[in-house]
């Protein structure tokens, strides 16, 4: 199964390094990484997936959030956050996260964990049994 996959994240490194891996296994990636742009791709391309960076999670207003979680149908949510600024990824999840990964990533098969995890903790996930999430990404 082909997942679509949105980042938004300025970390061009990881960016750089997780489409490579996601699209190396038959994933279809966009890249954005202003918020606003990212909200406006999410509500028309459909994303099972939205990577995004939890320090612009965190800049991001109320209505920001709000229009993320009112998106239908509503992507899994994985934050990514460096570890010292722990602060600002934990209140991005308590806000919009169904997952979160801490950078540095050093290997794929951990961004492939927390994209299952965040697609099995997603709403849709929690209201309506759907296809295992293990048959999504092959490791």
């Amino acid at each position: 199964m082909s997942l679509k996959v949105l980042i938004c994240d300025t970390d061009e490194r990881f960016v750089e390094r997780a489409s490579r891996f996601l699209n190396g296994h038959g994933h279809q990636v966009l890249v954005e990484p202003l918020p606003d742009d990212a909200l406006y791709l999410a509500a028309h391309w459909k994303p099972n997936v939205l990577v995004l960076s939890s320090e612009l999670a965190d800049a991001q207003d109320d209505e920001f959030m709000a229009e993320l979680q009112n998106l239908s149908p509503r992507p899994a949510v994985l934050l990514t956050g460096q570890l010292d600024r722990f602060d600002a990824a934990w209140r991005a999840w308590r806000r919009a996260g169904d997952e979160l990964l801490l950078k540095p990533v050093l290997q794929g098969w951990e961004l492939h964990q927390a994209i299952l995890a965040a697609l099995e903790a997603a709403p849709a996930n929690r209201i309506a049994a759907q296809q295992p999430a293990q048959s999504a990404i092959s490791a």
